[in-house]
């Protein structure tokens, strides 16, 4: 089920403390609208009674899907270099869950990348290999710098699966990439699966599934 707190939190502008709540777990299934509000935004989002002030507050959050069997965990404290040490709570979410993606990012984008991913029917593992050979083979060799690239939507083409990517340069404003074919996703999944070796159904466990992946699977550690 889904877990809420009522906390007391100070305006960062008038400090005038207001109710507000913070979600530590969410389950889609019995909650839709939770997934809409993270979608949109909205979630997370503080504003205060008395001077109107808005900004969205970060915190540790459990997204649960169990129709399509992922859950995420974003923590927003994570830093990049680190490495995630499950938790024994987090230990016994993997003894207990079967057939699950368990997956750990420490970004709001990277939080809805991942549920646009899986609902799409994808392998998130899979979406970064192909998002590295965006960086080797098209973006460097056209001289094309980038901040960050994201998953969108999953188009569905005659054989091959298409695939949409934002890309925002630096100081440039995010477009739209479509990537499809043989050479796409389906070569993608092909890397992974039969060049590295990573089993098509992976075993539950915590992962962090990045822009670092590629370079681990490759040296079999996916």
């Amino acid at each position: 089920m889904s877990k809420s707190e009522i906390i007391k939190y100070a305006c960062p502008q008038c400090s005038r403390k207001t109710r507000f709540e913070i979600w530590k777990s969410v389950n889609v299934m019995l909650n839709p609208e939770l997934r809409w509000e993270i979608m949109n935004d909205t979630l997370l989002k503080f504003r205060c009674k008395r001077c109107g002030f808005e900004q969205d507050v970060a915190y540790a959050l459990l997204y649960h899907d169990q129709l399509n069997k992922h859950m995420i965990w974003w923590l927003p404290t994570l830093k990049e270099e680190e490495t995630f040490q499950p938790e024994p709570s987090h230990q016994m979410l993997e003894m207990a869950l079967h057939n699950y993606r368990l997956r750990v990012v420490n970004t709001y984008n990277k939080l809805k990348e991942k549920i646009l991913i899986f609902e799409s029917g994808l392998d998130d593992r899979a979406i970064e290999i192909l998002k590295r050979y965006m960086w080797d083979v098209r973006l460097r060799d056209q001289g094309i710098a980038y901040e960050w690239i994201f998953f969108i939507e999953r188009n569905i083409v005659p054989i091959h699966t298409e695939v949409v990517f934002s890309i925002s340069p630096p100081g440039q404003e995010a477009y739209q990439i479509r990537i499809g074919g043989p050479g796409g996703y389906t070569r993608a999944s092909d890397i992974l699966y039969r060049v590295c070796g990573v089993p098509k159904d992976e075993i539950t466990k915590w992962r962090i599934v990045d822009r670092d992946y590629s370079d681990l699977a490759q040296m079999g550690r996916g």
